[in-house]
């Protein structure tokens, strides 16, 4: 079976504070790399279109220019 995290055993230990530091910590650093992620994810995406468009122009400048 599953265990969970007993938060009565913790606090009743000397060195409780340490621990829920430590899992804090973690929690935050999860949810900043979480939302980062998402960020670079949503940049590359957009790189990407942007990209796509340009090229889009520089195609239709290319044939414009040659049925001058």
């Amino acid at each position: 079976m599953i265990e969970f995290i007993n938060f009565r055993n913790i606090s009743n230990q000397n060195d409780s504070w340490k621990t829920l530091l430590k899992i804090g910590c973690v929690c935050i650093l999860i949810g900043y790399m979480i939302f980062m992620l998402k960020e670079l994810i949503v940049g590359f995406i957009s790189l990407i279109f942007f990209m796509i468009g340009f090229y889009c122009l520089y195609l239709a400048c290319k044939i414009w220019m040659r049925n001058i």
